[in-house]
């Protein structure tokens, strides 16, 4: 996992790497992505520790980004029909928006055009991987809704207005929603927002919907928010020097959200976007209740603008968590750090401190460090590296500096004496930053440099590219222990056992030989691990209307059913290491106990969920896993044999938990949650780190349900948990569900959208010749309750809440 991985291909632009909750690797190169997938399923050293994937970022169909004839120089274009459409930025999203809970990537090129891309296969594989959705075609049906008024022309083309309005200047991904905030609303945690900046002077707020975390059946994103940016601008004149353009900019130059902070009655954060003049921050709340939910965006106030004497020439980034009721903006200019202070309460106020740095190259990226309550580290090399230790250390918010020994110094001087030596340079070359950022836990960091001749010019082909992707601890030190950062870094939220896996395979694969006691070496690693993730010692399950939320919560929520998975999970690393406690025993008791206490009147009968139940009845009658007790509690259904063989109609055995049997001398593979045996192609998926296979939704499509004996309904099956109802595709509010316990129906969320309000003055687009119109119709916000699955069957509710895999944690794939 650690060391230096050397890529074909050369960076474009600054910011180019960008770290996913699961530890994946995107490296922006010229028109291509890069995407460095770890190999954690396979135990032991290996020739690679990285799958190496090339995407095409730059190819789109006439569907998708409209063909743009070479414009006429009166009409003042951009560029966008001239430009090849290298990547000028790309970010992951948050964790649950992509298939199986993974997350998207969104890029962004200099034609202007934002896209998502996610993993709708193998994530491994080049074909897993497709481009689900592109933001400017939402922007564009949204603006010619809005001015209806300026159709296209003959030739199909869109009016200049509509152009601009579609155009992505810059964009930021809103972090998650607190899982647990989420859970006791009763709504999806994956509720995910994109604020993008657009060419008209505005910044426009989307709520990203996609098969995962909704019911809709495509990918799809629908504008809750419309905010304008300043006064408004002139149109641009060819009259105009350089200066004056500059000047007249209006659209925001970046755009930063920063994280959520649980309020009474919801959570809060800051978004912050900027011009080449001013820098602006305003509220945003998401406000849920069992009536309603709304996103509001307050108002501009007197301490929200900051004037701005100099453009920033780095990334502009939020600390990933609160210090001390407040939150701290960072960004570097040509010779400071800017770091701002945002209250969490009260008037919004932002206290500006700088630091006078001596080096004024541009930064590629920042990493964090998590030190105490009220404090963080901040990391950030120069563009321009070298093999000394320059200022890249500074105490936040106080921005003072604080010692550090670059960890990656030792790559960047072997990569430099082997480059000097191969071109006969005697020592004068050079690295360059290009992309710079800390893994999911905080413990590795990354940096993606090149090497360059210093003292003569360089002509290189395309063949001839290289750039190297450092990956190193974050701090040196000795590595014959198995630690996370002191204060848990970041771990506070959803933490994936994809990121736990990657620290875990890192440090053995450190190791010199095998431990003698692996016993021992496992227990001390969960206890850490434990620690930094404040496991309770005592659990008590919460009081939840939810089926699907009680048996999440009962699989893993649950601290004895999580320290069982975190030391099934590390045992993957250490072959020959047996656990002294069977996961399958203690599994089986959960699944067993939580399932049949599911009241009856909460789902739907059907011939499936019914095996499933014999399957329960079956493993425990081998295991003698529950007490006498337990079972008179649960009222178990009568053991005996459930299945048949759709090959010869025998029946099929149950002598197992892990394959099936029948008489003919058939054997089927057994999902490893239902036990039941996977009898066709195409219905089962498998965990991505154990490899242990599951039934997929599809199966459920031959469901037969007792009181209707209909077949179920795809459209009702979602892969993720948190989704138990329906909406429609053009963002209508979902109708009433109604449950079967007698209890009053409870509505779906509907949001309450109050438009933002712009001044007369405030607007361009107002402002100029072109037609006005009436404020836009925002989409509502869908956020999904978790409540009402009298509509779905036992098994649908036991496949939706384990959107992972219950031994390890690890996530699907297929």
């Amino acid at each position: 996992m650690l060391g230096d991985t050397i890529l074909t291909t050369l960076p474009s632009a600054l910011e180019c790497l960008s770290w996913s909750s699961d530890c994946e690797l995107a490296i922006s190169a010229h028109d291509f992505i890069e995407l460095m997938i770890p190999r954690l399923s396979t135990p032991g050293p290996s020739p690679t520790n990285y799958e190496i994937l090339h995407l095409r970022a730059n190819l789109f169909t006439a569907a998708e980004v409209d063909i743009e004839e070479p414009a006429a120089f009166a009409l003042f274009s951009p560029g966008e029909e001239l430009s090849v459409g290298n990547i000028a930025s790309l970010a992951w999203s948050g964790p649950g928006l992509a298939r199986h809970a993974r997350s998207a990537l969104a890029v962004h090129t200099e034609r202007l055009v934002l896209a998502l891309y996610a993993a709708e296969g193998r994530p491994t594989e080049v074909g897993g991987w497709k481009r689900v959705l592109v933001v400017n075609r939402v922007l564009e049906r949204f603006f010619e809704g809005v001015y209806p008024g300026l159709p296209r022309d003959e030739n199909g083309d869109r009016a200049p207005l509509i152009k601009r309005a579609q155009r992505v200047r810059s964009f930021a991904w809103s972090p998650c929603v607190p899982a647990r905030w989420a859970e006791e609303c009763g709504v999806a945690s994956a509720v995910q927002f994109l604020a993008v900046g657009n060419d008209a002077a505005e910044v426009v707020v989307l709520q990203v919907r996609s098969p995962c975390n909704s019911a809709e059946r495509e990918w799809g994103a629908g504008i809750v928010a419309r905010i304008p940016l300043g006064q408004g601008g002139k149109l641009p004149d060819l009259g105009w020097v350089f200066g004056e353009y500059v000047r007249e900019q209006r659209w925001a130059g970046w755009v930063a959200w920063s994280p959520w902070e649980v309020v009474e009655g919801g959570v809060v954060s800051v978004l912050a976007y900027g011009t080449v003049e001013r820098v602006y921050f305003r509220r945003v709340g998401l406000m849920l209740d069992p009536l309603k939910s709304k996103i509001e965006i307050g108002e501009v106030e007197e301490g929200g603008v900051l004037p701005l004497g100099v453009t920033f020439n780095g990334p502009v980034r939020w600390v990933p968590v609160g210090l001390g009721g407040q939150m701290v903006l960072v960004a570097t200019s040509p010779g400071a750090v800017h770091c701002f202070a945002v209250g969490t309460d009260g008037p919004l106020e932002v206290k500006e401190t700088r630091y006078a740095r001596e080096v004024w190259d541009e930064v590629g990226g920042y990493a964090f460090e998590h030190t105490s309550d009220t404090s963080i580290d901040l990391f950030f090399p120069p563009f321009r590296l070298s093999t000394k230790a320059d200022l890249i250390s500074l105490s936040l918010p106080s921005a003072k500096p604080t010692p550090f020994d670059p960890p990656w110094i030792d790559s960047i001087t072997r990569s430099l004496a082997s480059f000097s030596e191969e071109h006969d340079l005697y020592g004068h070359a050079e690295a360059k930053a290009w992309g710079f950022g800390a893994s999911p836990l905080g413990d590795f960091m990354a940096l993606c440099y090149s090497l360059h001749p210093t003292h003569m010019p360089e002509y290189k082909i395309p063949a001839e590219y290289r750039c190297t992707v450092a990956v190193t601890r974050a701090r040196r030190g000795p590595a014959e222990d198995f630690a996370l950062p002191s204060e848990g870094n970041f771990v506070g939220a959803e933490v994936s056992a994809e990121a736990l896996a990657f620290s875990i395979r890192a440090w053995v694969d450190e190791q010199p030989e095998a431990p003698e006691d692996s016993a021992s070496v496992i227990r001390d690693i969960v206890q850490e691990i434990s620690t930094a993730l404040h496991l309770p010692s005592s659990y008590a399950p919460p009081p939840l209307s939810s089926p699907t939320l009680s048996l999440r919560h009962a699989l893993f929520t649950s601290p004895t059913i999580t320290r069982l998975r975190l030391e099934r999970l590390i045992s993957l690393y250490f072959p020959w290491y047996t656990p002294a406690t069977d996961t399958n025993t203690s599994l089986i008791r959960t699944l067993a106990v939580a399932t049949h206490r599911i009241p009856h009147t909460t789902y739907r009968a059907s011939l499936i969920s019914t095996k499933i139940l014999e399957a329960y009845s079956m493993a425990v009658s081998k295991t003698r896993a529950l007490s006498a007790q337990e079972v008179e509690d649960i009222d178990m259904l009568p053991a005996h044999e459930f299945e048949r063989c759709e090959i010869c109609g025998c029946p099929i055995h149950f002598e197992g938990f892990d394959e099936g049997r029948c008489e003919g001398g058939h054997e089927f593979v057994r999902c490893a949650l239902t036990f039941l045996a996977i009898q066709a192609p195409g219905i089962s998926r498998f965990c991505g780190l154990c490899e242990r296979q599951f039934l997929t939704d599809a199966y459920l499509q031959g469901d037969v349900y007792e009181d209707s004996g209909a077949g179920s309904d795809p459209a009702t099956v979602n892969d993720n948990p948190s989704v138990s109802a329906s909406s429609s595709t053009n963002g209508a509010a979902p109708e009433t569900e109604k449950e079967d316990d007698g209890s009053d129906p409870m509505p779906l969320d509907t949001p309450a959208r109050t438009e933002i309000d712009m001044d007369e003055d405030s607007d361009p687009i107002t402002e100029s010749t072109e037609p006005t119109a009436e404020p836009a119709p925002l989409d509502p916000i869908i956020v999904l309750p978790t409540t009402g699955a009298a509509n779905r069957s036992l098994a649908q509710i036991l496949l939706q809440a384990c959107d992972r895999c219950p031994y390890c944690g690890g996530k699907f794939v297929g």
